[in-house]
């Protein structure tokens, strides 16, 4: 008879693998390319392109959010099932930002992602974090967080009881598709100077409520005007193809094309770069209810022809579980 999960204590079999019958379930470190070659047979649109994938993701790092920012990776763990490979991830260290430190308690804390699983049971998700948090105290790190953005691993990660704390919605846009725009009188558009700091720090602030400045080394900041005055911008990646922190629009500008224009006009920029795809992310601003200015922005990417490409959830374990039911993106698009 197979034992429930609650009568295990997994911890004295991480390294030296359970026997199940004649079954023997082992999981300890796998190297890069076990990993990448694993991955590469899930189906997912971004990790089948496992000669960038990494890459992308620390290019995305530049956004210093829940599931990307500074980081140092600690290893790569595996699943193996009489020797087979059923299961992977990622472990990272990762800098936690000053506005997160309160939650944290720590300056770097430990994290999980890309888990890619044959078994999404308990049993398989439970002993590969086990392991990662084995990893994470021989550092001396002592909380850690899950970034997921598979509605499978969401479940199992709920049954273990860890609680979301974050979320965000990655858009795509294919760029061999034109982005359809009105004509908008006086739009031209530039690229960004020093001098033009005024001009983002006022747009950004009409927009979203507060300012976050390019990062010199990295964006192309394209800045929209009409008739002389800066009415809109967006900071172009040129490692990643995304836009970072989205485009923004002052408030008495928006809903005359200006912002389907700059995405046409971004578009436009990373085609010409040899990219296949932009994207956006949207750091949603509440978890367990429709945020309003959430909504608004997500409708927007999603009119402009914007596709879902991933969810992802942030997960960490409390002493208490977080009751509340998590809002379907439906409910905002």
């Amino acid at each position: 008879m197979r034992a429930e999960k609650r009568d295990i204590d997994w911890k004295p079999f991480l390294t030296l693998g359970f026997h199940l019958g004649s079954v023997v379930l082992r999981v300890g470190r796998v190297t890069r390319g076990e990993f990448l070659a694993y991955i590469s047979r899930s189906g997912d649109e971004l990790a089948s392109e496992t000669s960038r994938y990494l890459a992308w993701r620390r290019g995305m790092g530049v956004l210093r959010i829940f599931w990307c920012g500074e980081e140092r990776s600690l290893g790569y763990l595996g699943i193996k099932l009489d020797g087979r490979l059923v299961g992977v991830c990622r472990a990272l260290a990762m800098r936690t930002q000053f506005y997160d430190r309160r939650m944290w308690g720590e300056v770097w804390r430990g994290e999980v992602q890309d888990i890619f699983m044959d078994d999404w049971s308990g049993e398989h998700v439970g002993r590969i974090l086990l392991k990662a948090e084995e990893m994470f105290g021989s550092r001396g790190i002592r909380v850690y967080g899950v970034s997921e953005w598979k509605p499978e691993a969401w479940r199992t990660l709920e049954e273990l009881g860890y609680s979301v704390y974050a979320r965000s919605v990655l858009f795509s846009w294919n760029t061999r598709r034109e982005i359809p725009v009105g004509k908008v009188d006086g739009l031209r558009f530039t690229w960004a100077t020093r001098r033009d700091m005024r001009h983002l720090r006022r747009i950004q602030r009409e927009s979203w409520g507060f300012f976050i400045p390019p990062n010199p080394r990295v964006h192309r900041v394209l800045l929209a005007w009409i008739d002389g005055e800066a009415v809109g911008s967006a900071y172009l990646n040129p490692r990643t193809g995304n836009i970072d922190y989205g485009v923004h629009v002052r408030e008495r500008f928006q809903r005359r094309g200006v912002g389907s224009s700059i995405l046409s006009e971004a578009l436009r920029w990373f085609r010409e770069r040899g990219f296949g795809r932009m994207t956006v992310v949207r750091v949603l601003r509440s978890i367990y209810r429709v945020n309003p200015g959430d909504v608004k922005a997500l409708r927007f990417y999603h009119a402009c022809g914007g596709r879902v490409l991933r969810e992802y959830r942030g997960f960490r374990k409390k002493s208490r579980t977080v009751g509340g039911r998590v809002p379907s993106l439906s409910e905002y698009l």
